[in-house]
């Protein structure tokens, strides 16, 4: 860990500096040159210190990692300073900006506020601190590291609308600088919750010069006005920057010694989820990781009440997907099997077409196409997404599972019992049923409310992916095995069955 963040940049005469590259008006990588407001006030900074900014591109997942990790020495990226991110960096304050959470859509959805945002697919950035009331308002919401992947998908129609600081939005989708097809389609069809942006350092250097030096470089810059120039030079909306100029320029907000006064100060605000019923176990594991093995342990899942909440809905719902999908694919394989001996023609090369169509179908887009056909006929809520997964899931896997009846059927001579048949497919009939249960965290494509959508959920404003991705492995890896295990024991039962009436 760097001790003196600020005597390791004297000595070295660079300044690693990290910034966004994809977010316009405020820093984008155009050419091999990084433009923007933040990045002319990164210039100044580097000016101001007599040393040589060096731009490290980061983005939402990235911006404090790298900090704390030594990286970057500054991260100047576009983060809101909330309470719960001050566990993790230390933010320079006076703010050198702020911006409200706002979302767009097409003009012709009627969406006037978060009331209206129940079961609507909306896309967000991961880690974005507002993702939480979006999923408290039981919004879909569909993850995006990178902004101009998450305004394709707006622009695409792959989510009904779109969240975003209010500054991008307007840059990329409603303002004068946003691309004419843009704003010919989609609106602003709200904003809430203005939050102010900070420049971060490691906690390491709260209390040395670094933190001190970029404190009142960004007091200076408010006060001449720069900060407001920077902002008109990119498009950057400046109400803001023009209220602190007048706030910095009054003597009365300057301290002996060089300290601001705390009356001058914005405070930052929580959008912290409210800790749950085992939320001092859960803190309590990760400290303990974090002293023994130096492991920055985070479990959002279990530590806070809607994470929780979320996991266990999520879970509950997801055994009930996986018990749903197998009921499903045997009784789809059953079915085909008898269809196929049908004496109308008809109903036999029907069903060996359909069989043949859905088991050559990627599962992706089998699952679209029931969705598509469910949608437009039914009002789309989580319960129909459970059943246009089961459907879709066990139609695929049905469809395999009859196949391998039919030709086991064909050994037979007929009137043979189902119970023989099943008994000799055995083997790719139960192949089947693992192959369905292995599929349906697909199901959280099209929205189905299970463990990996909330998990996804939780990603949203946590930020969290690793730990929650772990969790997700581990609990179908157990679902899988309980499932091989159990087929294995109906086989073996099968089998000692037939053995018992051949040996009578």
């Amino acid at each position: 860990m760097i001790k003196n963040t600020l005597q390791s940049i004297l000595c070295t005469g660079q300044m690693k500096i990290g910034v966004r590259s994809t977010y316009k008006g405020f820093g984008a990588k155009i050419g091999n040159e990084f433009v923007g407001y933040e990045i002319d006030f990164a210039h100044y900074i580097a000016e101001q210190l007599g040393v040589k900014p060096i731009f490290v591109p980061v983005n939402i997942a990235t911006r404090t990692q790298k900090l704390i990790e030594g990286e970057t020495d500054l991260s100047l990226a576009t983060i809101t300073h909330t309470k719960e991110r001050e566990e993790t960096v230390q933010f320079i304050r006076p703010h050198y900006y702020t911006s409200p959470t706002s979302v767009a859509g097409l003009k012709t959805r009627n969406i006037k506020g978060l009331n209206d945002l129940q079961n609507v697919s909306l896309c967000a950035p991961i880690g974005f601190y507002t993702n939480v009331t979006f999923k408290q308002a039981r919004a879909r919401i569909l993850l995006f590291d990178n902004p101009e992947k998450m305004f394709d998908a707006l622009r695409f129609g792959a989510c009904d609308l779109v969240t975003q600081d209010q500054a991008l939005i307007l840059v990329e989708v409603t303002g004068p600088m946003a691309p004419q097809m843009m704003r010919d389609r989609f609106e602003e069809k709200f904003t809430f919750g203005d939050a102010p942006w900070g420049m971060a350092i490691r906690l390491g250097d709260k209390e040395v010069t670094l933190g001190k030096a970029l404190t009142l470089i960004s007091a200076e810059a408010h006060a001449t006005g720069l900060l407001e120039k920077f902002a008109q030079q990119h498009g950057v909306l400046v109400p803001f920057l023009s209220d602190q100029r007048m706030i910095w320029s009054n003597t009365s907000c300057y301290l002996l010694g060089g300290e601001l006064s705390p009356t001058c100060l914005m405070d930052a605000p929580s959008h912290a989820d409210s800790p749950s019923i085992i939320a001092p176990l859960v803190k309590g594991l990760e400290r303990w990781f974090k002293h023994s093995f130096e492991i920055n342990l985070t479990l959002p899942m279990f530590s806070g009440s809607e994470g929780l909440r979320l996991l266990v809905r999520g879970s509950v719902i997801s055994l009930l997907l996986v018990i749903g999908v197998i009921i499903a694919t045997v009784f789809f394989g059953i079915t085909f099997f008898f269809i196929s001996k049908s004496r109308w023609q008809f109903l036999r090369v029907t069903s060996h077409i359909i069989r043949l169509i859905v088991m050559n179908s990627p599962m992706i887009l089998l699952l679209v196409l029931v969705y598509l056909v469910m949608s437009g006929v039914w009002v789309y809520t989580g319960v129909m997404a459970l059943i246009t997964a089961v459907l879709a899931i066990g139609l695929n896997n049905g469809a395999m599972a009859g196949d391998s009846l039919i030709q086991s059927g064909k050994t037979f001579t007929k009137g043979t019992s189902l119970s023989n048949i099943v008994r000799v497919s055995a083997t790719p009939f139960r192949a089947s049923v693992i192959n369905a249960t292995k599929a349906s965290p697909v199901a959280a494509f099209i929205g189905t409310p299970e463990l990996l959508s909330v998990l996804i959920d939780v990603t949203a404003y946590s930020g969290e992916r690793v730990v929650t991705l772990g969790i997700l492995t581990l609990f179908y890896l157990l679902v899988v095995q309980l499932v091989v295990v159990l087929s294995a024991r109906i086989v073996n039962k099968l089998n000692m069955s037939a053995s018992g009436e051949t040996h009578v």
